[in-house]
């Protein structure tokens, strides 16, 4: 994760499709994330008018960065297919234990990096 300091606001999630849709044709603030049955997806951008890039995190570590912004739905949908399936186990991207506060948007209230 290039902010490791950053604190998160992660919505549950239900499905890759819906997933894939909201990372693909939504704008986030740099603080919000996602909860995929326990994985995180969370926004590693450096603005929210920037490319979307998303950290994954599984079990307290990022095992992939995945830029959502320059990718269609079906392409979305197959990147976290492959994550969900285990294809991915970070050992690329040489990342250390992921330390950043998640919390509910209800926790989060409103911070620096909120709209």
């Amino acid at each position: 994760m290039f902010f490791s300091k950053r604190r998160f606001s992660v919505a549950p999630i239900t499905s890759v499709e819906e997933l894939a849709d909201k990372l693909v044709n939504y704008t986030w603030c740099t603080c919000n994330g996602f909860d995929l049955g326990g994985m995180l997806f969370l926004n590693d951008s450096s603005s929210p008018d920037g490319a979307a890039e998303f950290g994954v995190v599984w079990h307290g570590r990022q095992i992939e960065s995945i830029t959502f912004g320059w990718c269609k739905l079906a392409q979305a949908e197959k990147l976290i297919r492959e994550c969900v399936d285990g294809c991915y186990d970070g050992s690329h991207l040489n990342m250390h234990r992921v330390t950043n506060t998640i919390q509910s948007p209800k926790e989060h209230g409103r911070c620096g990096a909120c709209a």
